[in-house]
């Protein structure tokens, strides 16, 4: 019986830090937009702005812009692609 008061105590002390540990979030999630999400606009945006909880991985992220079709843009380059993961990696 007396090895039954170590166990209890050590299964305590793990369900207390457990609890009492806060969560840490995985990823991070866009907080902003500009212009917003499938919105319309009538004339071509100078910049589209993105805004995170917290720094992306530019590898595992993107986004795509579409025309009146629906179709993705065909007028984005791949300097500005380019251009925009170095924006992202700076940031």
């Amino acid at each position: 019986m007396a090895s039954s008061a170590p166990s209890r105590r050590l299964v305590l002390l793990l369900l207390a830090s457990a609890f009492a540990t806060p969560a840490a979030w995985a990823h991070a999630h866009l907080t902003h937009q500009y212009p917003a999400a499938n919105a319309a606009v009538t004339a071509a945006p100078q910049a589209l702005t993105l805004n995170f909880s917290e720094g992306i991985e530019p590898g595992f992220s993107g986004a795509t812009i579409t025309g009146l079709s629906k179709s993705p843009s065909k007028r984005a380059r791949q300097s500005e692609t380019n251009r925009i993961k170095r924006n992202l990696l700076s940031a």
